[in-house]
């Protein structure tokens, strides 16, 4: 297809002398509340059903009788799990689903659905939903991922007996816009003769079908097929050392597209206001008509602030207003007003638009760095290092990885940081539904630099410039720290229950819905299969309640190893035999750099073979032996790994089972930081616990420090993509699962670092937890394997044993197995030891009569009872 817009293409190779620079630095800005193009997606409703009025539509496939009542469709049990069921024909894409209902009856929904490429039911194809029980109406929200065509959906109740209410069913449909801008290129245009620049944008139809669109100097529309593409030229118009262009074009039955791009012209000619910015070799030069600003270091630009502001792709024609104050700037025109503050390194900007004009919100400052990426964070969704690049298919596939404009509420915290070789760039705010905008290189608009701003109507936003890397220190991990220190932590509720009620209703739940009709064995998930786990009989013991006795003892049960039990039982030999047995299995797999073979699961997108987080995970079970025993040799092994560890600065790989080795994780930065600080608790060494505190910073993006829910302040997000790259994401998902593991790490930390207060926020992340346990019914004291924060949603009935292990942890409290050691000795012990004046072993806080067992050095076994001190030959 010819180019249009009336264009002649010309060989493009003549224009890159006089147009070189002007390629290399194009600074283009994708605004998305009017570039829909760019955004992951939008919805439409595809299907909705007031059960009452659209009964005929749904089959009571099986076990069960429906009827209407009170305009709500009523399915009734007949003899077993029922099924309603209808048909659909809806081209497939990423669903939302909306169901109204109401039940008195504990039961979860399964959602299942058939395509037209997979016609049978599956269990890939199902969503397990845990319904509230509580005789109320409930909405119930889900996703679905289709790649075809949805042909028909279920509904199954899990129990025999029950009514089910159904008032309303909603479905949307989230589809990526059918046209995407591809390249963004500056050419030189023959016009009758003369040679006028141009951006030549190249648009592409992405969809399955066919798209018409209009565009403002043609009349007849212009149709491109499946995967087609056109070039439309759109004129450029220098001002200075910027230029702005604008795409206007108006797709059928989609929502338009303006997509406008701001270049910067390096040769251009602005008379520029200069002020030092820090005390290094840095100048803030800012235009005197407030559209652009630039950092100078030396005679280098290393970045661009530009627009200062704009609305819509324009910037308002912005006058300077007089001022005294040194380092202020202030602009205004009728309907926005621009104030910066210079002080130090850091820039304070204050952007105030007219207000209630949401449809068309301001975006300002956008910041570019120039150079390549050393780190980049975005709290909540993204944590980068070297060569890495933000909306990664890596972590989500395509068409949904695009997080360029995520939702205010996935961030875990208002800030942003983005560093090259040449400059970094800390961005952090107080409000926290300002939209911000975040990509590295910038893939929304194809240029190799890198961007961040906020969208709103009244942004108030600090920039600090500073070097890329301090210390060894990356930008991202000092912006975390000196964020916490200089807000400090928030303030939050109290917690939902007092110590001894919240252990009781821990206790309830291993004794209720978690513990088997035979009273010996127990499922760590509700349904799982159930087994005498070791963790959970020695939870038992911790809450007072005597453990039964069992023929064997299986190892685990909970995320925090509990081995008590077996100190309590007479098996400590059997204990040590197993555990130093899996750990030399461990060891036969470590390489000679101290990592651990872990081969991605994910070929198509990624090539690794060793992963930080396995290898964290498998040294911290080894240090956690090495802890106990004392063993010499196995730490050497252990250091292995450590050196190995050290050289990272972005914690991933945790959850390698079922997600890419690249995708950052919270689990990961919990098994470093537990490692990191055992490691230093055994040896000494100070730079273990650097490494701890680094990791355990690094772990703070994943932690809520806001909230706008009952729910909210102090949850974890477990990983910053999704579970098989597929939806549903994990943002904006709490997982109280793998903050139980965090917070645990971080409490052993603060026993030796205060430079946050670790202890504090152990605690706080407790209490979350604690929160989504269900509080009542017949699940009560589970913890949910997962918690929607958006409608509060709890999903999964996990067993409380490892929340039990960090509340008595946080409380100092011996949770599992107490170690005592001096220059010659390791001594474990299940109850509180001390060494006595004299050298002996002194035993505390046992029962009168208690019989149990101590091991030394990971060798001898002696046998004790009650408190007192203990005869060590």
């Amino acid at each position: 297809m010819p180019p249009l817009n009336g264009g002649v293409e010309i060989d493009i190779l003549p224009c890159m002398i006089r147009l070189y620079h002007t390629l290399v630095l194009l600074i283009a800005f994708g605004f998305a509340p009017f570039s829909e193009a760019q955004n992951a997606s939008f919805e439409r409703k595809v299907l909705e059903s007031t059960f009452a009025d659209d009964a005929e539509h749904w089959n009571a496939e099986r076990n069960c009788r429906v009827f209407v009542r009170d305009d709500a469709l009523c399915v009734e049990a007949d003899g077993g799990p029922p099924i309603l069921s209808r048909s659909t024909d809806e081209i497939g894409g990423l669903f939302r689903i909306v169901l109204r209902l109401k039940t008195a009856y504990a039961s979860n929904c399964e959602v299942m659905w058939t395509t037209k490429g997979t016609p049978r039911r599956d269990v890939d194809h199902r969503v397990v939903i845990p319904l509230n029980a509580d005789g109320r109406w409930n909405d119930y929200e889900f996703e679905l991922s289709v790649p075809d065509i949805l042909t028909s959906i279920a509904f199954r109740f899990t129990t025999p007996n029950g009514v089910w209410e159904l008032q309303s069913f909603e479905i949307y449909r989230k589809r990526s816009h059918p046209l995407s801008v591809k390249r963004i290129v500056p050419i030189l245009h023959d016009v009758h003769g003369v040679q006028e620049e141009r951006l030549r944008y190249t648009i592409a139809n992405v969809s399955a079908v066919a798209v018409s669109f209009r565009i403002p100097t043609r009349e007849a529309p212009v149709v491109l097929e499946r995967g087609q593409s056109t070039d439309l030229l759109v004129p450029v118009r220098p001002e200075g050392n910027l230029a702005a262009v604008n795409l206007h074009i108006e797709p059928e039955d989609f929502p338009n597209i303006d997509y406008p791009v701001f270049l910067y012209l390096p040769d251009g000619k602005t008379d520029w206001i200069q002020t030092p910015l820090g005390t290094e070799n840095k100048i803030l030069e800012i235009a005197p008509d407030g559209r652009m600003a630039r950092i100078r270091q030396g005679e280098e630009v290393v970045g661009i602030l530009a627009p200062l502001v704009h609305r819509n792709g324009v910037i308002p024609p912005l006058n300077r207003k007089p001022t005294t104050e040194a380092g202020i700037f202030e602009f205004e025109s009728p309907d926005v007003t621009l104030r910066l503050d210079v002080q130090g390194d850091s820039i304070r900007f204050r952007i105030t638009g007219l207000p209630g004009d949401e449809d068309s919100q301001l975006e300002g400052p956008v910041v570019r760095l120039f150079g390549t990426l050393r780190s980049g964070l975005l709290p909540g969704v993204e944590f980068l290092g070297p060569g890495d690049e933000s909306s990664s298919p890596i972590d989500v596939e395509p068409p949904h990885q695009d997080r360029s404009r995520p939702n205010p509420a996935w961030l875990t915290m208002p800030l942003a940081v983005l560093a090259t070789d040449k400059i970094g760039c800390t961005m952090n705010w107080t409000d926290s539904m300002l939209q911000p905008t975040f990509s590295t290189p910038n893939q929304r608009d194809r240029t190799d630099d890198h961007r961040m701003s906020l969208i709103g109507n009244n942004i108030d936003v600090t920039l600090q410039f500073s070097e890329s890397k301090i210390d060894d220190e990356p930008a991202a991990i000092r912006a975390i720290r000196d964020f916490v220190q200089s807000r400090g932590l928030p303030e939050s509720p109290q917690p939902p229950r007092s110590s001894e009620d919240q252990l009781r209703l821990c206790l309830d739940a291993i004794r209720g819905p978690l513990q088997s009709s035979d009273g010996v064995s127990w499922s760590i998930a509700v349904d799982s299969p159930p087994k005498p786990f070791a963790d959970i009989l020695s939870t038992l013991n911790r809450l007072g309640a005597a453990p039964p006795r069992t023929a064997f003892l299986v190892s685990g049960g909970s995320d925090i190893a509990n081995d008590s039990i077996y100190f309590l039982t007479g098996r400590v030999e059997e204990w040590r035999d197993n555990r130093e047995k899996t750990v030399r299995t461990l060891l036969s797999q470590q390489r000679p750099d101290g990592s651990f073979l872990q081969r991605s699961r994910f070929p198509e997108v990624e090539t690794a073979t060793t992963s930080f987080g396995a290898t964290a995970i498998r040294a911290l079970e080894v240090m956690e032996f090495v802890r106990l025993t004392g063993n010499k040799d196995l730490f050497r092994a252990v250091e292995r790994s450590l050196e190995y560890l050290k050289r990272f600065d972005v914690p991933r790989g945790g959850f390698h089972r079922d997600t890419p080795l690249r995708t950052p994780d919270l689990f990961s930065a919990a098994a470093a930081t537990w490692l990191f600080a055992w490691a230093f608790e055994h040896s000494g060494k100070a730079e273990y616990l650097e490494v701890a505190e680094r990791f355990a910073l690094s772990g703070l993006p994943f932690v809520y420090l806001w909230s706008d829910r009952e729910i909210m302040l102090y949850t974890t997000v477990p990983k910053f993509g999704a579970t098989h790259r597929r939806p549903p994401f994990s943002f904006a998902y709490a997982d109280p699962r793998v903050g139980i593991l965090y917070a645990y790490a971080i409490n052993i930390l603060s026993r030796h670092d205060n430079s946050i207060d670790w202890k504090r926020l152990a605690s706080e992340i407790l209490h979350a937890a604690e929160l989504m346990q269900y509080p009542d019914g017949p699940y009560a004291g589970c913890v949910p394997e997962s918690f929607v924060i958006r409608n509060q949603e709890r999903r999964g009935r996990l067993n409380p044993a490892s929340l039990v292990s960090l509340r008595l942890a946080v409380e100092e409290k011996l949770d599992s197995l107490a170690v005592l050691s001096d220059d010659r000795d390791w001594f474990v012990s299940p109850y509180p030891i001390q060494f006595t004046k004299t050298g002996t072993v002194e035993a505390t806080d046992v029962p009168p009569g208690r019989q149990f067992q101590i091991l030394r050095n990971g060798i001898q076994i002696f046998d004790a009872v009650g408190s007192g001190v203990i005869r060590i030959d």
